[in-house]
Parts: structure tokens; sequence; C-alpha cells
């Protein structure tokens, strides 16, 4: 059984690393896709999900890179709206979930976690609002802009 433990680590080094990184993100160099594993924190098994973000636009606003997309988790297919900010300077990240294809589908929370300095990889931690439950999602950067 996986836990979920390894995440805050692996988010706090991926932090430090942005922070001594010099800025390295725009909206035309950020990946329009990543694929990976989210795991409930309360549930964490080895099996988790599958997910497949696709960033479908992003946009530089005020000093920050606005992003909409989608993201799918099976088992489940389970499919929803994505909109996300990134903070070029630091590569932290919001993810808000919406217009799930599933009504049973937790959508009340946030994505909070940063991007590598590469920009191949994000981590981020799940809150859900209102009760507070945790979870992990690791993705790697996939597709053409997966080695830049």
């Amino acid at each position: 059984m996986i836990g979920w433990r390894w995440l805050l680590p692996a988010l706090l080094a991926l932090s430090a690393c942005a922070v001594q990184s010099p800025p390295r993100v725009t909206s035309a160099t950020l990946p329009r896709a990543y694929e990976g594993r989210y795991l409930w924190a309360a549930t964490a098994t080895e099996s988790g999900y599958q997910v497949v973000l696709t960033i479908d636009t992003a946009t530089d606003a005020n000093g920050t890179i606005l992003v909409h997309g989608s993201v799918h988790y099976e088992p489940g297919d389970n499919q929803m709206t994505v909109d996300g900010v990134i903070n070029p300077v630091t590569l932290a990240l919001s993810l808000r979930e919406s217009a799930p294809n599933h009504v049973d589908a937790v959508t009340a929370g946030t994505f909070e976690g940063v991007l590598s300095p590469d920009l191949a990889s994000l981590v981020a931690i799940w809150s859900t609002a209102g009760d507070g439950r945790l979870g992990g999602l690791v993705l790697r950067a996939c597709g053409e802009q997966a080695n830049h």
C-alpha cells in the first residue's frame, strides 16, 4: 500500500527548487498536458486514480498565468473542467474543478501546489472545502512540450 506521506516532502522539495531558480514559465512555455496519479489521503491505495490534466488555454494576465482546461480520472471515467492560476516567479499554482460529468464528484475544494523549475512535473495537495479531506496529485508533463 502506498501512503500519501511522501507528497509533503516532494512538495516542499519542489517548492525550494522553484524559489532558487529564475522564472521560466510563460503561457507559451507551459506544457499543455500532464499525467500521473491522485490519491485520497484517508484511503490511499496502490491504485488510486490515473489522471490526465489537459490545459486548453494559458493566458498571461496581471503578473500571473491563467489556465483553463479539463481533468480526467480513471477508474470511473470522471471528467471535469479545470481553471487555475500560476505564479510565474514562484511556480506556485492553484487549481479548481467544476462541471463534473458525474453528479457525485467532489469539486468543492482546491488543489494548491507547485510546478518544478523545468515545468516537467506538478505536485499539489487537494483540500476539500467544508470537511477538509486531503488528497495528493503528482503529475508529469507529457506530449510535445514534455521535453522542452
